[in-house]
């Protein structure tokens, strides 16, 4: 698949720097579900997509949104906009 190598860098942000929520137990919820917030929901729900071939939708994710940490890190921001950049190319075409 074209996309597998977005899917992997979207899941790799994702597990260095998203939010987990506190009600989040493996044992019962979806892996989708682990977020603490919609922003970084958005780009999973994107992986998944494109992991299936189908199109993402457009995600509309901030880096600042308080789904993402460190908030201050200048390149996790830099990477999470790139990767909004490349979805939302991808879910115009």
């Amino acid at each position: 698949m074209a996309n597998h190598h977005l899917v992997t860098e979207i899941d790799m942000f994702l597990n260095k720097h998203a939010k987990i929520s506190a009600s989040y137990d493996p044992s019962f919820d979806e892996p989708g579900e682990r977020f603490n917030g919609p922003d970084s929901c958005e780009l999973w729900n994107a992986a998944r997509a494109l992991e299936q071939g189908r199109q993402p939708n457009k995600v509309n994710s901030s880096f600042t949104s308080g789904c993402y940490h460190p908030i201050n890190d200048a390149t996790a921001k830099k990477i999470h906009d790139e990767l909004v950049k490349k979805i939302n190319m991808i879910a115009s075409e």
